[in-house]
């Protein structure tokens, strides 16, 4: 009762402070003792100023607010003010939000089914205290520079077969990536010329200075077409890289039909690339490249390409082609990443995905216009005679080749270097 009494004192004081604002046209200056510091005098006078204009307020709701405290009531709709209703979109975002299904690929780490290797012995000692038999299995590394979104670079193209150019770079080569996107995987290029749409990224970890860093990020803010990751980017960790874009791609990429991977100093003619993804009899079972048949694992721990026998017991690889460059299907790429699940890596990436192809038995196409070995054409290409729709692609070429080679690539075409007709 006491309350009460109390609730309806404060009532008629304010009342009285409301009828005398409206008479003066002064406000009047109330004072509440309250510990809540979100509490809002003057959103408590607006609600008495209307509840004196409007007679639907019932005195028993104004009495229940006064009484169970004000600061239950802050940050709720007002009372006394008509609120907007929320609109269906943002209720249906909402529930979205809510309904969002977790992602089963978060964390790579836990699903590695990797064999046992309690069968490996006769382990030489040379190898048992190299620090390649300690290899890394981890999968999980940070995304640094992420591109989720990479299928809005395809929007409502009519073209069947979506080519994805997947090419293997580090943060010092700028010369090279600008190379390649001013010269054959120009999007706007294939869009023209070629039977496929296509898209471009590039594939890097984590930078040596800070500098070089903010270099990157200030040159994907324009390019939009690096994707990065925090690992120490290195020829031994090729096979690192190999295993985040095929976990890249089995994520984000939903439109993409094919995957062109390469290195960044591959010159490839794009539209024999286009005829020979429609030359195959089934365009989703397409692995190509430059074969390399099955090739011994070395066992030199001076060579560059030595692997130890716990990553990988056989004494030959099973079929691969050269890591420079070939082309897969997104069916074949996510037959790949359910393999990287399973198998160990060791530091040979073209091998390690030759290990994987022999998982999911698919044995590679040999393709002997891969040229993967370097260019042995240039006396041919000075000439500008040498393209022709067979040879595909070739190996180590220098930025300022590749646009020299370009500009007369497009010339023979009768074509601009920027997709225009001569």
């Amino acid at each position: 009762m006491a309350k009460i009494t109390v609730a309806i004192t404060m009532l008629v004081i304010s009342l009285v402070c409301v009828n005398f604002w409206f008479m003066t046209g002064s406000s009047p200056v109330i004072k509440l003792k309250t510990n809540d510091a979100n509490f809002d005098e003057k959103r408590l006078l607006t609600g008495l100023e209307q509840t004196g204009r409007d007679e639907n307020v019932k005195l028993d709701k104004i009495i229940a607010i006064l009484e169970n405290g004000l600061s239950s009531h802050v940050g709720q709709p007002d009372m006394f003010i008509k609120t907007p209703k929320k609109s269906e979109n943002s209720q249906n975002q909402k529930k979205q939000l809510t309904t969002e299904k977790p992602d089963p690929y978060k964390c790579m780490d836990c699903l590695l089914k990797l064999p046992p290797r309690d069968h490996v012995t006769d382990i030489p000692e040379a190898e048992k205290s190299h620090p390649l038999s300690n290899y890394s299995q981890r999968r999980d590394y940070p995304v640094l520079i992420s591109k989720p979104d990479l299928d809005e670079n395809y929007p409502k193209s009519t073209k069947l077969v979506k080519v994805l150019f997947a090419i293997k770079s580090i943060c010092q080569s700028h010369d090279r990536r600008n190379a390649v996107r001013n010269t054959w995987a120009s999007s706007a290029f294939n869009h023209l010329h070629t039977n496929y749409a296509s898209s471009l990224i590039f594939l890097l970890g984590a930078c040596n200075t800070e500098e070089d860093q903010r270099k990157l990020e200030q040159e994907d803010f324009y390019t939009k077409d690096i994707v990065q990751w925090d690992f120490y980017d290195s020829f031994t960790n090729l096979t690192v890289k190999e295993c985040l874009f095929l976990q890249y791609s089995k994520r984000n990429l939903t439109v993409v039909t094919h995957v062109f991977k390469g290195d960044d100093d591959i010159f490839v003619n794009p539209i024999a690339l286009g005829k020979v993804i429609s030359d195959q009899n089934d365009q989703d079972d397409i692995f190509l490249g430059s074969a390399m048949g099955k090739g011994p694992r070395v066992t030199d721990v001076k060579n560059r390409y030595f692997v130890p026998k716990i990553l990988y017991p056989h004494d030959n690889y099973p079929a691969y082609v050269s890591g420079g460059g070939y082309i897969m299907s997104k069916v074949i790429t996510d037959k790949l990443f359910e393999a990287s699940l399973r198998n160990w890596i060791f530091p040979i990436d073209d091998a390690f995905v030759g290990v994987l192809l022999e998982t999911v038995n698919k044995v590679p196409g040999e393709y002997h216009y891969f040229r993967s070995w370097g260019n042995d054409f240039k006396g041919d290409m000075e000439k500008g005679c040498f393209w022709h729709e067979d040879i595909l692609t070739f190996h180590k070429v220098t930025p300022e080749e590749m646009i020299k080679y370009w500009s007369k690539f497009v010339g023979t075409l009768g074509m601009s270097s920027h997709g225009d007709r001569g």
